[in-house]
C-alpha cells in the first residue's frame, strides 16, 4: 500500500482509499505502470464514459440500464415466441382431433349402410380407409372414401362408401350399375395391386383390428 497527499488538504491518504478520512474528498485512484484505467468510450455519441458512474458524460448513455433492457426485450420475445408454438400447437391438436373425428363417422356410417343391406353387420374382415382426393378423372369426385370386406355365406364380399366433394355419399356394390361398380375394381386393384403387373398405391390405411371392434361397436 502507498501514501499520497490529499489534493484537497494535504493529509496523506492510502492510494487505495476513497476518500480523504480527514476532508471527506474524493480521492482519484492513481494510475501505476501495472494497472492502468480503461476509459470506455460511449457507442452512442463517441464520448468518454465516466469511470465512476459507467454514464455517457455527454448523452448520458447507460451501459448497465441498456443491457437490463435487452434483457427484458429478449425475456418478453421468447415468452411471445412460446405463446405462438403454444396456439399454433393448439390449433394442430383441434384440427387433427377433428379430422379423426371426421374419418371416423365416415367409417361408422359406411358400416350402418353395409348393415341395413345385409339386415345386420356381417362379419368384417377388414376395413381400408383413403383420403386421397380425385382428379376429376373418375365418375364421382370423391374426397374419401371407405373400402370394407367382410365374410358372407357366399364368401368374402367387398363394398365401397364414396364421399365426393359437395359431402354428399354414395354406397357401392358389385351389382351398382358398372360406371360406379368400376371404382370398386380400381379401389381394390389400388390396395392390393395386381401381381407381376400393378403395385399397391399406398394411398389406402388399413383400420386396425382394435380400431374395428370399436366400430362395430358404434353401430350397434
Amino acid at each position: 500500500m502507498a501514501l499520497m497527499k490529499c489534493p484537497e488538504c494535504g493529509n496523506e491518504v492510502s492510494d487505495k482509499a476513497a476518500v480523504c478520512p480527514n476532508c471527506g474528498v474524493a480521492i482519484a485512484p492513481t494510475i501505476s505502470s501495472e494497472q492502468e484505467i480503461k476509459t470506455e468510450i460511449c457507442p452512442e455519441c463517441g464520448s468518454e464514459i465516466d469511470f465512476a458512474t459507467k454514464i455517457c458524460k455527454n448523452c448520458g448513455y447507460n451501459p448497465v440500464k441498456v443491457a437490463k433492457e435487452k434483457s427484458r426485450k429478449k425475456k418478453k420475445m421468447i415468452t411471445i415466441v412460446l405463446c405462438i408454438v403454444v396456439v399454433i400447437a393448439i390449433i394442430v391438436g383441434v384440427v387433427t382431433l377433428k379430422s379423426a373425428y371426421k374419418e371416423t363417422s365416415y367409417v361408422v356410417e359406411a358400416c350402418k349402410e353395409l348393415s341395413n343391406d345385409e339386415n345386420g353387420l356381417p362379419n368384417i374382415k377388414a376395413i381400408y380407409t383413403s383420403d386421397e382426393v380425385d382428379d376429376g378423372d373418375s365418375t364421382i369426385d370423391y374426397a374419401y372414401r371407405v373400402y370394407i370386406e367382410y365374410f358372407s355365406g357366399l364368401g368374402t364380399k367387398k363394398v365401397m362408401y364414396i364421399v365426393d366433394k359437395r359431402d354428399e355419399t354414395h354406397y357401392i356394390t358389385q351389382y351398382s350399375k358398372e360406371k360406379y361398380s368400376s371404382l370398386l375394381a380400381v379401389a381394390e386393384m389400388q390396395i392390393f395391386g395386381v401381381s407381376g403387373f400393378w403395385e399397391p398405391s399406398g394411398n389406402w390405411d388399413k383400420m386396425s383390428s382394435s380400431d374395428i371392434v370399436e366400430i362395430k361397436n358404434k353401430v350397434k
